[in-house]
């Protein structure tokens, strides 16, 4: 099952400076970056650092949804796993998130944040909740 890795970034070189190689070395197949149009160096910085890290350019700020959107399109894993730039991750933690995709009937999986609340999902009147 190969597996990518999805982040949307806009004027996010400080977090991408923090979180991004705890992200790379996390052992998905594939991390892709969409850039918004950042005019904060964010580009270079991956360019510099993480060439392994395939890069996505919008032309212009096309907004979170777009930047999503784009990444889900180019993805090449069977399992994207979006995360947010701002998102430092431990070294192990797509392994307890793939095994629930051996089941078909899973459409997708939800992180639970270290040392946070108690989250639950349920549907409600025809509604995701």
């Amino acid at each position: 099952m190969k597996t990518t890795i999805a982040i949307p970034n806009y004027k996010g070189r400080k977090l991408l400076e923090q979180n991004l190689p705890s992200i790379v070395y996390a052992g998905a197949d594939e991390v892709l970056i969409n850039d918004d149009f950042s005019e904060d160096g964010s580009v270079q910085y991956i360019k510099d650092n993480f060439p392994q890290v395939k890069l996505l350019l919008s032309d212009k700020n096309k907004g979170f949804i777009a930047s999503v959107n784009k990444l889900f399109d180019q993805a090449e894993g069977d399992v994207v796993v979006l995360l947010n730039n701002d998102v430092l991750v431990e070294k192990d933690f797509l392994k307890p998130l793939l095994v629930h995709f051996k089941d078909e009937d899973v459409f997708a999986v939800n992180c639970h944040e270290k040392e946070e609340g108690y989250s639950e999902a349920f549907w409600k009147d025809g509604f995701f909740k």
